[in-house]
Parts: structure tokens; C-alpha cells; sequence
């Protein structure tokens, strides 16, 4: 039996989508998947660890995950806390925007929903920093409403099963994917059937070289019948990386370091930076009076490729006293703000040269 290639406007048969629920679900038994959010029933820690995994792999997301509820339990511990105490937590997971729209969100809980999540898609999108995938998971996996949840693996899998041979992060694309999985769940349990597909997308449809002779679905995935496999799913060309750099001032004094918070809507907002030391200046364009070149890391960001050039400098620069912001802060209370992952290991590896410790 072969489910073909899906059109644009036909969803599977209902056979198709049975052996499409059973066969997932009789993989996921075979093939589970131990993770510290498997059998959570609290709706919060569910939200916690969907937000967490929105950008961010399971093996890293792990022990944030297990750190951040040991610190904020609840959903009014959350809320009640102040900003640059979530941003420290978060500190790490990047795409710090998360934690901030995490906190807005739990205060609005707290406020307006009587401190209890909502329990339905619709309302969840709501929720500041929640968008269709995130809702779908919390309804599904939290309250077992039958929505499906579609992210990249779920997206790889019915691309191959069904032969689509479209752009999966078209919109159209999704919609119909959407709309596959949409149907399944209104036959099998919501919550086994997501995390049972997107599971058998990280383990067992891998983007390469998958493992194609233990797969249920060798005798009608359209992917493997037609020897596509390798091309599908089908992306659009990427976007090239745009390059950045950034030069940062490390000024000390009396175990005290410059810093400023960073309230732009550049890289890293809402983080502690050391003070920019040069403006708008490329790397090759300091002139021999540069002050000295401490280190230079380079940084592969979603959409950019930065270089961060760290320099000390053994006099306040006369342009940072136009600057408010900057702070000097004591070396051992620098655990207590929120600092870029970059920024934190540097610190970490040159506090004895800095003279910080």
C-alpha cells in the first residue's frame, strides 16, 4: 500500500491516516524516549519546558529545564520575581526574548486567568511569546485537547510518507501538514500521537541517512518508494549569514568592572554588555593606537556571523561618560546579572588577567 503524493487540496484517506496513528504509536511504545517532561501533568512545567524547547536541542535544554522549576516552582513565584532574575536563569539558552515574554506572560496568569494557565488552544495563544506550535503542544500534552503539533521533525516525516515535494517552511506547506496531523489526533490519543511522531522524527527519520530498513513505513512511504529520501523534506535556498562585529571595552578598577545594560533592540537585549569601544568601525579600520587585543571569538547566531573582539583598556574611555547606563560592578556580584553565554566564558577565563579575582 502506498499513501502517494499528497496534493494541495486532498487530505489522506481515513484508512491512510489509521495506519499512519497506529503505526506511530506502536513505534513510540517499542522506541521510548526518556525525558524529564514524559509524564508531567502540571500545565506550568509543561509551558516552561515547550518555551525552553522552542529553540533550544533536548540534551541542552535538559538541565535548564530541571534548574529554572527548582527556582521558580509555580507560576506565582514566576511572576512575582523581577525580570533580571528570570534573564539570569535563563542565562545560556539564548533567544533571551523567551524569558522576558515567559515572565509578562505568567504575570498576565497570575492577573487576569486567577493563576491558572488556560487550558485551550485559542486562549493560550494569548500568552505573550505563545504562538501556534507552543499553544498546540500545551493544549495537547497538558490538557489533551486533539490538536496537533507540527515542528520540524513532524514536518520531515509527512513530507517523506507523503512525497510532498514543496518547500516545507512555505505557509502553504504547513497548512497541509498541519492539517494531516490536525486529522490524526481526532482518532488517537493527542498527547501519544505528538510526541510519538515528533519523537519518531529525531530518532528514527533523521535528516540524514536514516535507517530506512527499520522503518513501519518502508511499504508506502512515497520518500522511499521513489528513492527521494535524501531529498526530502525540501527547504528554501538559505538566506546567506550577514557578518557583524562588535568591540567591547574591558575597563577595571578596584575588582570592579564597566558594564551597561543593553536596552536596544540589537543583539542581547536586556543583558549586561561591557561598553562598546568603538563605533561603527570594521575590524581593519582601528588605526595603530588601538588599546590592547585581548581576544577575538567568533559566533554563529541564527541569522548572523559575529565576531566579538574583546580589548583592555587602562583608561575610562572620555566618550563612556556620556553614557548613564554603564555601572562598574563588583567581580563577585556578577553572578546576579544577566550576561551573553560569549561574555560569560570570557569572563570566566580571564577574570586573573582582567585582575578581577
Amino acid at each position: 500500500m502506498s499513501l502517494g503524493t499528497m496534493t494541495s487540496d486532498l487530505l489522506p484517506t481515513k484508512a491512510e491516516i489509521h495506519r499512519l496513528g497506529n503505526d506511530i504509536l506502536d513505534w513510540s511504545a517499542r522506541n521510548p524516549r526518556p525525558m524529564p517532561w514524559n509524564n508531567l501533568s502540571d500545565p506550568y512545567q509543561i509551558w516552561v519546558a515547550e518555551v525552553i524547547l522552542q529553540q533550544t536541542r533536548v540534551a541542552q535544554g535538559t538541565s535548564y529545564f530541571s534548574s529554572f522549576i527548582e527556582k521558580f516552582p509555580d507560576v506565582y513565584s514566576l511572576a512575582r520575581s523581577e525580570e533580571e532574575e528570570v534573564m539570569v536563569a535563563w542565562e545560556g539558552l539564548g533567544y533571551y526574548s523567551r524569558a522576558r515574554n515567559l515572565h509578562q506572560a505568567a504575570n498576565y496568569v497570575v492577573r487576569d486567568c486567577g493563576g491558572q494557565l488556560p487550558n485551550n488552544f485559542q486562549d493560550l495563544m494569548k500568552l505573550k511569546g505563545v504562538g501556534p506550535y507552543t499553544a498546540a503542544a500545551i493544549a495537547s500534552f497538558a490538557f489533551g485537547e486533539p490538536v496537533g503539533v507540527v515542528d520540524g521533525n513532524v514536518k520531515r516525516v509527512i513530507s517523506r510518507i507523503f512525497g510532498i515535494d514543496e518547500p516545507i517552511d512555505e505557509s502553504s506547506v504547513h497548512r497541509r501538514i498541519q492539517s494531516v496531523v490536525n486529522e490524526t489526533v481526532q482518532y488517537f490519543s493527542s498527547p501519544d500521537f505528538n510526541q510519538g511522531i515528533m519523537n519518531f522524527g529525531a530518532l528514527q527519520c533523521v535528516p540524514m541517512n536514516p535507517d530506512c530498513s527499520r522503518c513501519p513505513f518502508q511499504d508506502f512511504c512515497a520518500a522511499y518508494l521513489e528513492g527521494r529520501v535524501a531529498e526530502l523534506p525540501v527547504r528554501k535556498k538559505a538566506v546567506k549569514k550577514k557578518e557583524k562585529a562588535m568591540h567591547f571595552g574591558l575597563y577595571v578598577s578596584d575588582g570592579k568592572i564597566a558594564m551597561h545594560r543593553n536596552l536596544s533592540s540589537n543583539i542581547w537585549k536586556g543583558l549586561y554588555l561591557f561598553p562598546s569601544l568603538f563605533m561603527d568601525m570594521e575590524e581593519n579600520s582601528l588605526g595603530k593606537n588601538q588599546p590592547a587585543l585581548i581576544e577575538v571569538t567568533p559566533l554563529l547566531l541564527t541569522h548572523l556571523k559575529l565576531r566579538i573582539h574583546f580589548y583592555h583598556v587602562n583608561e575610562y574611555p572620555a566618550h563612556w561618560t556620556e553614557n548613564e547606563e554603564i555601572i562598574m560592578i563588583k567581580s563577585k556580584n556578577l553572578d546576579n546579572f544577566a550576561l551573553p553565554r560569549p561574555l560569560r566564558l570570557f569572563l570566566k577565563n580571564n577574570s586573573c588577567k582582567l585582575g578581577l579575582k
